[in-house]
């Protein structure tokens, strides 16, 4: 996200999960820059289900 300071997502690296699911992203997901994209970007090696 420009100009604003990079999630810090502490010692895990971009393929430490191989699954993540987000629980009620629905809530969220009507926002251009949801509070969640920022976990999926990072860790997109993982497989992610959003419901």
């Amino acid at each position: 996200m420009e100009g604003q300071p990079s999630p810090w997502f502490g010692p895990y690296p971009p393929d430490f999960f191989d699954f993540i699911l987000i629980d009620a992203c629905h809530r969220d997901g009507a926002n251009d820059q949801p509070t969640w994209r920022g976990i999926l970007e990072y860790f997109a090696p993982a497989v992610q289900l959003s419901f």
